[in-house]
């Protein structure tokens, strides 16, 4: 989409598409990733709309980045005070979550656990959350989140690392997949 944005307004001499996907964020200064290596070649090693699309780039991700934290911190609020509505509206209905044992787990599954409390958490203390913007459409979070409840009736307490991917859709940013783990 950024290339053709581009090419649009006359910045890029190249009229195929020039971004390929492939995980790595460029900001400025950082070297070129992945996601950018055919950057070089479609724009001529052209310095200046280089540094144009550095910014853009920058800037989108940076943006993303801002929402995905939005979306975790009022996912964080839902699930310790299982908060079904909320839950509804962040979990999309193609969910695949792996849990700590290993077992997967879709939507509807996570939301009847804090419908009828089998899921319960007593504390919820955010430590760190780490973001990769992959696209405009897919973000992957990793926190790390010490947690102390019950889990069908049994006791846990700890650090847990939860991975998620996050796709932005029709319904906005929603948790498409994820796992989480104990962390030791």
């Amino acid at each position: 989409m950024l290339a053709e944005n581009l090419i649009a307004q006359g910045l890029a001499p190249h009229t195929s598409p020039v971004l390929v996907d492939g995980g790595d964020s460029l900001e400025p200064g950082s070297p070129r990733g992945n996601r950018w290596r055919h950057l070089d070649e479609a724009m001529g090693n052209n310095e200046e709309l280089l540094s144009v699309v550095r910014t853009v780039v920058g800037n989108m991700d940076s943006e993303i980045e801002t929402q995905i934290r939005e979306c975790e911190a009022r996912l964080y609020t839902a699930m310790s005070t299982s908060d079904v509505s909320e839950l509804d509206v962040l979990i999309a209905d193609d969910l695949l979550f792996a849990g700590p044992t290993g077992e997967l787990a879709t939507k509807a599954m996570d939301l009847d656990l804090h419908r009828t409390g089998g899921t319960q958490f007593h504390e919820f203390v955010p430590k760190e959350l780490e973001i990769r913007v992959w696209s405009e459409h897919f973000v992957l979070a990793s926190a790390h989140i010490f947690l102390s409840g019950t889990y069908l009736g049994k006791a846990f307490a700890g650090d847990y690392r939860y991975m998620r991917v996050w796709r932005r859709g029709k319904s906005g940013w929603q948790i498409v997949g994820g796992s989480v783990t104990a962390m030791v």
